[in-house]
């Protein structure tokens, strides 16, 4: 079954906040996408990549990415969704992405290493506004270390899941 990691990045939490950036990593290729607003961020182009997986993974995505892509993009569920977030409680880790890479040594490239989730708006406001360019280059790596971050953490969870149960 070809399964896909999704993160999204936004200009904040509102229901009003736009998707700037729809990143979409297939490891059986080691392939990031990664669709930007007003340049290839569109319902038919979404649907088109999110249509190539029968499994999108996520973190938090049940109760952020998808209902977010949902109202944006009208994305069509026709894939199985499984959210990190949900299952990671079952071998007895708390908090957010970045405090699981933690706890499972998990990192990431220094550059980036500082950045959060509220960080990700600023630096699309930095684009958008100010045109600039290391700012967006720097978007895209953050959304890109938390779609490959998403997928170790994923692995190091299931397999934990999988040796408890034997």
């Amino acid at each position: 079954m070809k399964k896909a990691y999704l993160d999204i990045e936004t200009t904040g939490l509102r229901r009003t906040d736009k998707v700037t950036v729809v990143g979409i990593y297939d490891p059986s290729e080691e392939e990031v996408i990664q669709l930007i607003k007003d340049r290839d961020l569109y319902s038919k182009t979404l649907n088109e990549q999110i249509n190539r997986f029968k499994e999108i993974i996520t973190f938090n995505g049940k109760r952020f990415d998808i209902p977010f892509l949902k109202r944006r993009y009208d994305i069509d569920e026709n894939f199985n969704h499984t959210d990190v977030c949900l299952i990671k409680s079952k071998i007895g880790l708390k908090g957010g992405l970045k405090t699981i890479e933690k706890k499972l040594g998990v990192c990431r490239d220094e550059e980036i290493g500082d950045l959060r989730g509220g960080d990700a708006p600023k630096l699309w406001k930095d684009y958008e506004v100010n045109g600039n360019k290391t700012a967006m280059k720097k978007l895209l790596k953050y959304n890109e270390a938390d779609l490959k971050k998403l997928h170790e953490v994923h692995r190091i969870i299931e397999e934990r899941i999988k040796n408890s149960s034997e």
